[in-house]
């Protein structure tokens, strides 16, 4: 409630005002029937009686209103608790470390959470749901009470049995969540290969778009299966609890017809007994939203408060060294290391290439220099400063990155190439200099809109070939600027002429960074100063292209055929 309070305030005082008297109103409402029934009796006089009629009236009408009210502000309150809920996981999915990201159970809790969203909306109402049954339950109690105290007492005791069986289902369920997230995040990922336009229309193409809809399908049906096994060991739990709550409720109703209270006794009876359905109804399936959501909010509640907003990086353009010393990674589970005592030095200004075939290790090393991956020995330093002794945003403020799998959001112009920096109020000079650089301003102008011009045929924008794509993601690495460029295969999908263009512009902007280029390409490494080959993840060669090429050895095995 405390967050609910916090994300929405004036909604939810609102909401719980409205649910305190609504559930003051069937005691209000026995009351004034009861009333009613005896001066109808009494025979009283026409001032009396309309005063009763119109003390009826106006209670009915008060509740008929407050419903309507009522149940339009409850989907104000969901909504704003809703939304809310969707900004603050955004918030902390995006403040997990890169480490996180990477971490398939980080991955599960995020799911949990997001699945969570729609019950941490409902919490506030079920709460308010129990809390107003047990108000009903305790001033019809009152209203009973002066014709007969037992039947009084059965009406309150009418409540315990819902809520002790949803009590007990609520421990069932609990261990049932983290299965049912883990499946249901599988699912959405392979809808979302259907849904997204890279992936959708590739899988049209081949024909295989059922297999994967299969694949969600089939997760999604084990959810069910599991949801559904759950409910009918709940209906094993509930229907005893509701023959119990039952016969509360005739026994009140029984003790009130023998005890001799009149027929305003009995009015006030059933229609406490009727309001008693009704309110020990809704708190057993509130208390019982409540008790089982419990597990998967506080799942929600621990991912987002566990994540720490991390220092904004700073990026710095001043490198004076990168130095990779006897670096060994072996992967988990894996039989021998990736990287091998490798060892690899880049100054300022100087542009170096990275080779090898597919396995050799040259991802890894371009990992390990940023950080990504663990090393079990040696060293990666950075102007002589060991990086493991440095935070991951002071590592990455270091370090502008191309991978092979760089992302094509689908945004403006303008918001796709910004994501290369954490810079506010970037002038669009420096955004038009990086798409110069890249070669697609012309492209850009062209666009209806410009910077401002949506990209993505699924959004109704501009679709971009997949060439365009990786320009646009080189221009992010332009616009940030950072001290070290670590590009890998930065022009495997341009081409040959658009590619040559981007290395010589690399080659002569080159003193103004650090720049290592993993690359499959041989005549793409003709103008760097030093290439170091790669094989089984030990370091074989280095030296320059005209050197390699005239050598024997592993480079001019590699690039064979590109020399033929």
């Amino acid at each position: 409630m405390a967050w609910s309070l916090r994300v929405t305030p004036l909604t939810l005082l609102c909401c719980a005002a409205i649910e305190v008297v609504v559930a003051l109103l069937p005691a209000m409402q026995a009351i004034a029937f009861g009333s009613l029934v005896d001066c109808l009796n009494r025979e009283c006089a026409g001032s009396d009686l309309i005063g009763n009629l119109a003390a009826t009236a106006g209670i009915v009408g008060l509740a008929q209103a407050l419903s309507s009210v009522g149940a339009s502000v409850r989907m104000i309150l969901n909504s704003d608790l809703e939304y809310g809920a969707k900004r603050e996981l955004a918030r902390a999915a995006a403040w997990r470390t890169a480490g996180d990201v990477q971490d398939p159970g980080s991955g599960r809790r995020l799911q949990e959470a997001k699945n969570a969203i729609p019950l941490l909306a409902m919490m506030p109402q079920s709460v308010m749901t129990v809390a107003g049954a047990v108000i009903t339950a305790v001033s019809l109690c009152l209203a009973i009470w002066h014709y007969n105290w037992g039947a009084a007492l059965f009406v309150v005791l009418a409540l315990f049995p819902s809520i002790v069986a949803f009590m007990k289902v609520s421990k069932i369920a609990r261990p049932v969540w983290s299965v049912v997230g883990e499946d249901e995040r599988i699912a959405e990922y392979h809808f979302d290969q259907l849904r997204y336009e890279a992936t959708g229309v590739e899988l049209a193409m081949l024909g295989t778009s059922t297999r994967v809809a299969e694949h969600a399908g089939l997760r999604w049906e084990s959810v069910g299966d599991v949801l559904r096994r759950l409910r009918l060991r709940s209906v094993g739990v509930e229907l005893p609890a509701g023959v119990v709550t039952a016969l509360c409720l005739l026994l009140a109703l029984a003790m009130l017809t023998v005890s001799g209270s009149g027929s305003a006794g009995a009015s006030v009876g059933v229609l406490a007994i009727v309001s008693g359905i009704a309110s020990t109804s809704n708190a057993g399936n509130a208390a019982g939203r409540v008790l089982a959501a419990n597990t998967r909010v506080a799942g929600y509640r621990l991912f987002t408060e566990e994540q720490r907003e991390p220092k904004t990086q700073r990026i710095v353009r001043d490198i004076g060294s990168v130095e990779v010393r006897d670096l060994e990674v072996t992967y988990p589970g894996a039989t021998k290391p990736a990287l091998d005592r490798v060892s690899v030095k880049v100054e300022a200004g100087e542009m170096i290439g990275i080779v090898g075939a597919n396995g050799a290790g040259k991802t890894t090393l371009v990992s390990a220099i940023c950080g990504l991956v663990q090393a079990q020995s040696g060293s990666v330093l950075i102007d002589g400063v060991d990086q493991a002794v440095r935070s991951e945003t002071e590592r990455f403020a270091m370090i502008g990155t191309l991978s092979q799998e760089f992302g094509r959001f689908q945004l403006s112009v303008r918001d796709s190439v910004l994501l290369g920096t954490p810079e506010q109020d970037v002038p669009d000079t420096r955004i038009w200099e990086a798409l110069e650089f890249v070669g697609i301003a012309d492209l850009v102008r062209e666009m209806s809109g410009g910077l401002d011009a949506q990209l993505g045929v699924q959004w109704g924008g501009r679709g971009l070939s997949g060439g365009q794509w990786q320009r646009l993601a080189l221009a992010r690495i332009v616009v940030r600027d950072a001290g070290i460029w670590i590009l890998d295969e930065p022009t495997s999908a341009i081409d040959a002429e658009a590619e040559e263009e981007i290395f010589s512009l690399l080659t002569r902007s080159k003193k103004e960074r650090i720049t290592c280029v993993v690359s499959h390409r041989a005549w793409t490494l003709k103008q760097v100063d030093r290439i170091y080959v790669l094989h089984e993840g030990r370091l074989v060669q280095e030296g320059h292209y005209d050197d390699l090429v005239t050598s024997p050895g592993r480079f001019k095995e590699l690039f064979r055929q590109q020399f033929a």
